[in-house]
């Protein structure tokens, strides 16, 4: 029962890509993909090119950490 618990336990930490098992955010590297300044910690999360359009025309913007 124990090795159960356990087992899901890990599941559930690995299930959250961006938490650490400390329950910390870690820090995404340059040129990674983010949605928030928080994922790059000291970097700035900035758009690094257009993914294509939208409905209007407007871009769509990919970002990543700069």
């Amino acid at each position: 029962m124990k090795a159960a618990f356990v087992a899901l336990a890990i599941m559930g930490l690995l299930g959250t890509p961006l938490a650490s098992p400390l329950g910390q955010l870690k820090c995404l590297t340059r040129g990674k993909g983010c949605s928030s300044n928080e994922e790059c910690c000291s970097q700035e999360c900035s758009p690094s090119g257009a993914l294509g359009f939208d409905d209007e025309g407007k871009p769509i913007l990919a970002y990543s950490c700069a």
